[in-house]
């Protein structure tokens, strides 16, 4: 993300927690349970062949499988034994892979995993015969897990010594991927993920810096501001629409009453019935399209966020699927572009967990793929659930920024606060500081929800311990900003 992969610092997972405020002032006891939950995350990402996270290492190539007629190798579902087909690339997660950077010593190959190291690419029953299909199956470095890309383009199954082909010499989409005999033809060639290319995306500062910004109403801000110790404005402020909400009103509202900021627009737009895709709220989009183009500074638009939970009727499970999700997404981003709305930072934003869902519509299944996404974001709240939980729960923080870094996007807290009536401390903030000083070249942006809601009162202000601690971590800090870099 702007810089070259550094190499990892050399401290333990034990003396990196002793040095963080979450021990020197939370005692041993919460250490304790932190030490665990950061050697399950050590424990699963060396499994996968990669460690992200704490330190950072390069990235993994990370990207489709394409082959015949520039189509991709992908699945329509995850799950043991998922048949692997040929499809048209959508750029979706479900035709993304990961490359593992080691190479097994012994077969000289390599494992492709997808759904997030999950899932990898097999072949049933660990079968070595011509006509064995390739299948997903859960992540172990077995034999039959083992590919080694030659220079003619063929993928050799190591353990079989037959090359992944399209069944029958077909290119048409839901083709099934075999086993055959390998003679480098055409059903035989295939373009694996090659590493990430560095780049910033829109509006990302500097590794090591924030952006501090706060969800609220602009009637409320200078409370927050000087409850957080901010001087100026924050850099980000957040606003909430209703439905198909106008855009103009949050943008002349923000940028008229709070010169200099830059507004994020939690942006409700209803998908149920297709009425996204099916272009019949297209004029409504255009524009809003037109009205940011004309504000001409930089925003962000958080369209559906949490849409893997399950209290947004209009945009989760079960009346919006995540492929219907994908294609509402890439629709919207696309009109935007087509009317050089290029101010419009656009922030991917699941909730944080995934405890309403099934299996099969985790976090990753709603991604809108890398050229549809600016930002990726999540929400999450240091009060509702235990440290571990926060932290280390399926599809929770650290996940969120192992995701983030692997896809190379800036990740944002887009809403995190304490709340009352629990206990008002500094542990709160400094578990989401402490998290966001783990990820340097990940963590870029964390914005706080200052809001009295129906689980409880998340205000700054009502939390002067919290607040003091907020003040002590940022004011006078140079990494923590206050104006979005253009």
């Amino acid at each position: 993300m702007g810089q070259e992969p550094i190499e990892p610092k050399k401290k333990t997972v034990v003396s990196r927690l002793a040095e963080s405020r979450l021990f020197r002032q939370h005692g041993q006891a919460v250490a304790v349970m932190a030490v665990f939950a950061l050697v399950g995350v050590l424990t699963l990402s060396i499994s996968h062949g990669l460690y992200i996270g704490r330190p950072i290492l390069a990235h993994p190539p990370v990207g489709p499988i394409m082959g015949l007629e520039d189509k991709c190798a992908g699945v329509t579902a995850y799950g043991s034994n998922a048949s692997v087909q040929l499809r048209t690339c959508t750029g979706t997660a479900i035709q993304t892979w990961e490359r593992s950077f080691a190479v097994n010593s012994t077969t000289g190959g390599s494992t492709y995993a997808i759904d997030n190291g999950n899932y990898c690419l097999d072949v049933k029953g660990g079968a070595k015969t011509a006509g064995a299909l390739v299948v997903l199956y859960g992540c172990d470095g077995n034999a039959s897990q083992q590919w080694v890309s030659n220079s003619d383009g063929t993928l050799v199954n190591t353990n079989s010594g037959l090359c992944l082909t399209d069944q029958n010499s077909s290119a048409a989409d839901g083709t099934l991927l075999e086993l055959y005999t390998c003679s480098a033809s055409m059903t035989q060639i295939w373009t694996p993920p090659s590493p990430l290319v560095l780049s910033s995306s829109k509006y990302e500062p500097a590794n090591g810096q924030i952006y501090l910004g706060v969800d609220t109403d602009a009637s409320r801000l200078a409370t927050f501001d000087t409850a957080a110790g901010i001087t100026t404005h924050p850099a980000i402020v957040g606003a909430y629409s209703s439905s198909d909400e106008n855009l103009q009103s949050f943008i002349t509202s923000l940028s008229t009453s709070i010169p200099g900021v830059t507004p994020m627009i939690s942006w409700n737009i209803p998908l149920t019935n297709s009425q996204i895709t099916d272009g019949s709220e297209d004029t409504y989009l255009e524009t809003q399209a037109a009205e940011v183009k004309a504000y001409g500074q930089p925003i962000f638009l958080r369209p559906d966020w949490e849409m893997n939970d399950s209290w947004f009727p209009n945009w989760n499970l079960p009346n919006v699927t995540p492929a219907e999700y994908i294609a509402a997404w890439q629709h919207i981003v696309t009109i935007f572009r087509n009317a050089g709305a290029t101010n419009a930072a656009f922030v991917w934003c699941p909730g944080s967990g995934n405890t309403n869902n099934p299996s099969d519509a985790r976090l990753m299944a709603w991604y809108p793929g890398n050229d549809y996404v600016d930002w990726m974001a999540t929400d999450a709240y240091p009060q509702y659930d235990p440290v571990t939980t926060f932290l280390d729960g399926t599809d929770r923080l650290n996940y969120m920024a192992e995701i983030a870094h692997v896809y190379n996007k800036p990740l944002m807290l887009a809403e995190w606060s304490p709340n009352l009536p629990n206990p008002d401390t500094a542990a709160p903030i400094d578990l989401v500081f402490d998290w966001a000083e783990e990820y340097p070249t990940t963590v870029k942006a964390l914005v706080y929800f200052d809001y009295t809601a129906s689980t409880g009162d998340h205000t700054l202000v009502d939390h002067p311990v919290g607040a003091a601690e907020f003040r002590k971590l940022t004011v006078g800090n140079p990494n923590f900003l206050d104006n979005v870099t253009q």
